[in-house]
């Protein structure tokens, strides 16, 4: 303990005096009076017994881990990865620039524009630090205030492309002529071109099933999941069958993580996740990776006592499997659902929808775990 520490001074602490909110805050890069490293701080506001301030969590994330980590990537000589905070102010940068901790970029046309129209896409634009025009790929993070911005510079994108233009047409030029000269190979490369029609179709195909499916577990993703919904609340309009919505959360899945390491909590999401599917035999029912350790099960025609149903079937088939958890007080891994139902023409909003299945999955975790609860007009069943 430094003599006379003290960080009262400091921006998150300020931040978590005046806020009283237990949510995590990520602060802006610092120098640690510790170590003097450059550091990033994520902490948290603590309440005494009453709900008074009482001071500061705080861990620290050393800048130099995210130098040595986007050195592993192959940006050329112009390229830049960054991470910044949602209102732009920048954390980290490769390659660093003198004075660029702390700058804003928040007036280049990234943030500007396209981080407001899409959460996350690709983009041509300068840099606002050092005026290059990048090929960008940009995604704002779901649960944290931060933006990953990674971009290649279009002069040697487009260098790459012009020296690949020039050696196809050096190729076509070949093919013209060959063809000329042997009609035999002119019949070989229509061959092959409609071969090659064929295979774009099936990666095409391939590349479609690959934007709405998890990787990991192969349910739909949540990007699936909202256009499928999107349908049902296609402008406003009053659902024309019941709907059902099933929420599913694995129980003390950090504390599992923490115990057998990441490549075992993939596992047992692999494993919740089978159990979901082998228990949906209708066309037209959707099984979700909501995100993380939760997923959905999305019933269209299916009432609340039938999901509910469903839903006790899904986390009996999880108990039978028996996956052992030491941080889970039944001694095996176990899921939390949560239901919620509505008849003909009477759902709810899209989102009122969805948060009210969100809600019943938050009274089954807060009655104990491992139990289905069914939403109806601001309670359970």
């Amino acid at each position: 303990m430094p003599v006379g520490a003290n960080n009262a001074d400091r921006e998150y602490f300020q931040f978590h005096k005046t806020m009283d909110s237990s949510l995590p805050h990520i602060g802006q890069a610092i120098r640690s009076r510790t170590t003097g490293d450059w550091i990033i701080p994520i902490s948290r506001r603590v309440n005494d017994s009453v709900g008074n301030f009482a001071g500061v969590v705080l861990a620290t994330i050393e800048l130099a881990y995210f130098d040595r980590f986007f050195d592993r990537f192959d940006i050329g000589t112009k390229g830049v990865i960054t991470l910044a905070m949602a209102d732009g102010t920048v954390l980290a940068r490769r390659p660093t620039m003198e004075n660029v901790r702390g700058a804003s970029i928040a007036d280049g046309e990234l943030f500007r524009k396209y981080l407001k129209e899409r959460y996350e896409g690709t983009a041509t634009v300068q840099s606002v630090l050092d005026h290059e025009i990048r090929l960008y790929g940009y995604k704002r993070l779901d649960r944290y205030p931060l933006v990953v911005l990674a971009g290649l510079s279009e002069h040697e994108v487009l260098d790459e492309w012009r020296q690949y233009a020039w050696r196809s047409l050096a190729i076509i030029v070949c093919v013209v002529v060959a063809n000329l000269l042997f009609g035999v190979l002119l019949f070989q490369q229509i061959r092959f071109g409609l071969n090659a029609e064929s295979q774009l179709r099936i990666a095409s195909h391939s590349l479609e099933k690959l934007a709405l499916q998890d990787s990991l577990t192969g349910l739909a993703n949540r990007r699936h999941f909202q256009e499928i919904l999107g349908l049902e609340f296609a402008n406003g309009q009053a659902n024309l069958h019941p709907l059902s919505l099933i929420m599913i959360d694995i129980d003390f899945f950090k504390s599992y993580n923490d115990n057998y390491g990441h490549v075992a909590g993939d596992k047992c999401i692999i494993a919740v996740a089978e159990c979901i599917r082998s228990n949906l035999n209708r066309t037209g029912d959707l099984a979700v990776r909501y995100g993380g350790e939760e997923m959905a099960v999305f019933l269209p025609y299916s009432e609340a006592q039938g999901a509910f149903q469903l839903a006790e079937k899904i986390r009996q088939s999880v108990l039978a499997r028996a996956i052992e958890h030491q941080g889970n007080p039944s001694g095996i891994v176990s899921i939390s659902l949560g239901v919620y139902g509505c008849q003909t023409q009477e759902c709810p909003t899209m989102e009122a929808f969805v948060e009210r299945a969100d809600a019943a999955l938050y009274i089954a975790k807060h009655e104990g775990r491992n139990r289905t609860e069914i939403w109806q007009g601001g309670g359970s069943l």
